[in-house]
């Protein structure tokens, strides 16, 4: 093979000091004026040089320029060597008379005695994918304006709904509520949440609240969000979208879990990747600890306990994942959204620092605004003379004490949908919540599916 190759170069090398001895430059233009020419002997030559049988000057291939001046030797060299057959349409497009054309191909019919198979189904190719195009298009213009039609009788049925649902929105309370589920039903979850906020009241938050516990999640999300608008624009004194939100995501509570060393709650963490899957916590909640993995245990929210079996560290150097000798109740979603500077979280998690032993126990929901996203500087608890840049949130939080935080380290906050938008890990100098995003926990869980 490699003496084949040896001699194949031989003839290329010879056939270009040629072309070099008689003045003719090695370039597809000089190449294509021979063959327009009718210069056999050129032509031939430069196919000895390798020049490509598919050469084009401008728009017109060889193929078709040997077809256009009516070269049958030429065109019988090209297609010997390899010219792509379909490259005479070429000739279709760039001919003033197309009839030209034809007259000059039927004249070369004697060279595709051995093609005309191919070339007659290049030329059914040419005009059956042209209406194949067209019809398409056509196609494509009859379902944009069916869609068009369609998205205008939706809303037009939506404004008709919510038109009539106006003086039991305006009554009381339970009308309210009631509206706002019947809207959700006959019109769309996404105008009943719109609504809902608009009008405001219990009404509004009690039908939100039981649109957010459905099981469907075209539902549930837009009620969420709109539960968190609410409640992110409420008073101190007065909160309840804060506690309709809280019940809302209590289910997701069973998926938070404490870390404990020796019995001792140490750190919060959150399960994914589902029921058998991963509990995520910050590296430095096991770094920090000089315990073997038979020391350290997993507590879920319904008090029960399980083993860690193995751990695995993120290639960023921020977490931890650890395996379970049990299956979890439930676990959390990560959120796939790219959250903007101030979108609504919801801050939950253990408070393990906590004097209070009923604080220890129990789950608190905080809502916060994301002030700050894009990439940042994390601590880097191994070497700690450094830091590792990783995409993270920062995040404001409804609190005044913020002595909050104290003991939160490992627990999630969760977007408008209820999922993971990011790990609580730190606080920055002006007290912000500092957390690593939902997308550099999916990359690492990734990775951990690839071993």
């Amino acid at each position: 093979m490699e003496e084949f190759d040896n001699q194949s170069e031989a003839l290329i090398t010879a056939a270009k000091n040629e072309l070099a001895r008689r003045g003719m430059p090695f370039s597809e233009k000089n190449f294509i004026r021979y063959v327009k020419s009718g210069n056999a002997n050129a032509v031939q030559l430069y196919l000895r040089a390798g020049i490509s049988p598919n050469a084009r000057l401008d728009t017109e291939s060889a193929l078709a320029a040997s077809a256009n001046h009516g070269h049958r030797q030429i065109t019988e060299l090209l297609l010997n060597a390899g010219a792509n057959p379909v490259s005479l349409l070429d000739g279709l497009k760039i001919s003033k008379s197309s009839r030209d054309v034809w007259d000059r191909l039927s004249s070369l019919t004697g060279v595709f005695t051995f093609l005309s198979s191919l070339f007659i189904a290049a030329i059914g190719w040419h005009f059956t994918s042209s209406y194949n195009e067209r019809q398409l298009a056509l196609t494509s213009s009859q379902v944009r304006q069916e869609q068009a039609n369609k998205q205008y009788q939706n809303r037009l049925l939506e404004m008709q709904t919510v038109e009539k649902m106006i003086p039991h929105l305006i009554k009381d309370e339970p009308s309210k509520q009631a509206a706002v589920i019947a809207i959700s039903a006959l019109a769309s979850p996404e105008v009943a949440a719109r609504v809902a906020e608009t009008y405001g009241g219990q009404g509004s938050i009690n039908a939100l609240a039981q649109l957010a516990r459905t099981d469907s999640a075209n539902s549930s999300a837009p009620a969420i969000t709109a539960l968190t608008n609410i409640a992110s624009r409420e008073s101190e004194s007065y909160k309840p979208a804060h506690e309709a939100l809280g019940s809302v995501l209590e289910g997701r509570d069973r998926a938070i879990v404490k870390l404990l060393e020796n019995e001792v709650a140490i750190c919060n963490g959150f399960v994914i990747g589902g029921k058998q899957g991963w509990v995520v916590i910050p590296r430095y909640c096991i770094d920090r600890t000089k315990s073997t993995k038979s020391l350290m245990s997993i507590q879920f929210g319904d008090g029960k306990k399980a083993q860690v079996t193995s751990r695995r560290n993120s290639p960023e150097g921020l977490l931890v994942f650890l395996k379970l000798d049990a299956e979890s109740p439930t676990f959390l979603h990560l959120s796939r959204k790219q959250l903007p500077v101030g979108s609504a979280v919801s801050h939950i998690s253990y408070h393990l620092n906590s004097l209070n032993t009923n604080d220890r126990s129990l789950l608190s929901i905080v809502l916060g605004v994301v002030v700050e996203s894009g990439k940042m500087s994390f601590l880097d608890v191994v070497s700690r003379d450094k830091d590792i840049s990783a995409y993270g949130l920062k995040v404001k939080l409804n609190i005044n004490n913020q002595d909050y935080l104290l003991g939160t380290g490992g627990g999630p906050l969760l977007d408008d949908e209820g999922n993971v938008a990011c790990m609580t890990f730190m606080r920055d100098a002006k007290g912000n919540e500092q957390c690593v995003s939902a997308e550099v926990i999916s990359t690492a869980l990734s990775s951990l599916k690839a071993e």
